[in-house]
């Protein structure tokens, strides 16, 4: 089986795919309204699974920074380090496993849309959270949304976890303080729908 820890899978993922993956979001269609949610209006912002996403885009426009982009394919930040040179912000790239990720300071708002799901056992949940902690303090805001209960049970040909919001807020565990939690339907770019799980939450 294919390990989701594999960055050639996932090049060849996103050279093959481009932007036809199934979550890919224009940016009428960016759930942005879940940063307002977290009330911070700037600083600094770690895209998880950044992919060629136009989220930390839209992030500068909106005068965040600087803007850190993480995904385990080198080839996907590549073509979204070229995207990034349209807007004014200063912007890293860290072609890493979230696992791995160290960033050179901890963020104002980590923001996961497309990774969690993929992580499937323990050991990998511990390390994702060991690597959230390390690169966010007290009082950042944590954005996470993965496949609900009802979602789909696999994503680019691997298995995923699915996730209730309450699971999600014990992972988080008592560092945390939810802020919100959504379920919501995501449209992918050919029409079906898929349900996911968010929580916003604040580091104590």
């Amino acid at each position: 089986m294919v390990s989701t820890h594999s960055s050639s899978y996932w090049d060849d993922i996103h050279q093959d795919k481009g932007h036809d993956v199934s979550w890919w979001q224009d940016e009428n269609a960016l759930w942005m309204d879940l940063v307002e949610e977290t009330g911070i209006a700037s600083g600094s912002v770690v895209d998880i699974g950044a992919g060629t996403s136009i989220f930390l885009a839209a992030m500068a426009r909106r005068g965040f920074g600087p803007l850190y982009a993480n995904d385990i394919s080198a080839s996907a930040l590549s073509e979204l380090k070229k995207q990034m040179t349209e807007v004014d912000a200063d912007t890293y790239f860290f072609p890493v496993s979230v696992t791995e990720l160290e960033l050179p300071e901890q963020v104002e708002i980590w923001h996961d849309r497309a990774v969690f799901h993929f992580l499937t056992d323990s050991a990998d949940h511990a390390a994702y959270h060991r690597a959230l902690l390390k690169n966010t303090y007290a009082g950042s805001a944590v954005i996470i949304a993965t496949f609900s209960p009802n979602g789909p049970e696999t994503c680019s040909g691997l298995p995923v976890q699915r996730w209730s919001p309450e699971d999600l807020e014990a992972f988080l565990g008592d560092q945390f303080a939810s802020l919100a939690k959504h379920t919501r339907l995501h449209t992918t770019p050919w029409g079906a729908t898929q349900e996911f799980t968010i929580v916003i939450a604040k580091r104590k």
